[in-house]
């Protein structure tokens, strides 16, 4: 009889340990950041220090097929300041700028993980993971050590370590 486990085991496709595959990422909020072309840090750097544009969240949102609340739990946002945002027509400061590129950043990191499809990727950081202890890798966004914690998980997955 088999049961039903809780959490998911991915077995990535067989690579070659020295030399990972990296897929180009496209549209949506990579796009809007422009992320979606291989982008100098120091160009993204000065875009979190300007405030990153608002639409980045909705577009987040979208391609994670996760609401704007969740999200805004963890990038620590809260909806009256987001409706300031809005309704001043800015942008987001450079520390909740920051906080949201580091979502996107590991978003990212789950899309090359998967070859460039954004759905697996999305479904992927939102369901638990047994190497977190059975929490979702979006949940551990909300700390750079929780990032750190799913990148770490992400370049596991790729070179086949078992988790």
């Amino acid at each position: 009889m088999t049961v039903a486990h809780p959490y998911r085991i991915y077995t990535p496709p067989a690579t070659s340990k020295s030399a990972v595959k990296r897929s180009p990422v496209t549209g949506g909020v990579f796009a809007v950041l422009g992320m979606n072309k291989k982008l100098p840090e120091r160009l993204m750097i000065r875009k979190v220090r300007e405030g990153l544009p608002l639409a980045a969240l909705e577009h987040l949102g979208a391609d994670l097929g996760v609401s704007q609340k969740d999200l805004m739990r963890v990038i620590g946002l809260t909806s009256p300041t987001l409706a300031r945002r809005r309704q001043k027509g800015s942008h987001f400061t450079p520390e909740e700028s920051d906080r949201l590129y580091r979502v996107v950043s590991v978003f990212r990191h789950a899309v090359e993980l998967f070859d460039g499809d954004q759905k697996m990727a999305a479904h992927w950081l939102t369901e638990p993971a047994r190497a977190l202890g059975g929490e979702t890798p979006l949940s551990y966004l909300d700390t750079e050590v929780g990032a750190e914690a799913v990148h770490d998980l992400i370049r596991r997955i790729e070179y086949g370590v078992v988790i």
